[in-house]
């Protein structure tokens, strides 16, 4: 019983958080004082939807520039494997994203939407996924809730996580 509640609180508490996003994001100067808050609400420009299209891809999540760094040469490998998919990387900082998007291992970059069920589904909705992979312990209840519906497997590349935060964390799903 607890479970429904805590997922369900969850929800709600990420679906008004990204409400109050979208209100914040329609501010004066909203850019300039918030400037990753429009890349997490999950649309992309139509240049990268347009990319996004162009065929099945494999997304790594990589939250800080040290995760980013740490990750590159398994992006590079995974490049030159499987030279034919579309290589997606996402951050949560507008550091990260800066350094992804001179990564010449990706193909595109992005901000990490908010967990909320609307931006979620806005930022999967152009990808044909094969595979998601994220560092360290980011769990994002909603989005691998969401990946999951697809049949998209989520594979942590870089971590550690305890029997009870696993059981924690996976409850929320």
């Amino acid at each position: 019983m607890t479970g429904p509640l805590i997922r369900g609180a969850y929800r709600g508490a990420m679906t008004l958080a990204a409400a109050l996003a979208v209100v914040g994001a329609r501010l004066p100067g909203a850019g300039r004082r918030w400037p990753t808050l429009a890349g997490r609400l999950g649309t992309l420009p139509a240049a990268e939807q347009a990319t996004a299209r162009g065929g099945d891809a494999i997304w790594l999540h990589a939250a800080s520039v040290g995760e980013l760094v740490a990750a590159r040469a398994l992006l590079a490998r995974l490049r030159e494997r499987f030279p034919r998919r579309l290589f997606v990387v996402s951050t949560l900082t507008a550091t990260g994203l800066a350094l992804a998007r001179e990564m010449s291992e990706a193909h595109l970059a992005c901000l990490f939407p908010l967990d909320a069920p609307a931006t979620v589904r806005r930022r999967l909705e152009p990808f044909r996924l094969e595979a998601f992979l994220f560092t360290e312990t980011e769990v994002w209840p909603t989005f691998l809730g969401a990946l999951a519906t697809r049949g998209v497997p989520a594979i942590l590349v870089s971590g550690r996580v305890s029997a009870r935060t696993a059981a924690r964390a996976w409850g929320l799903r």
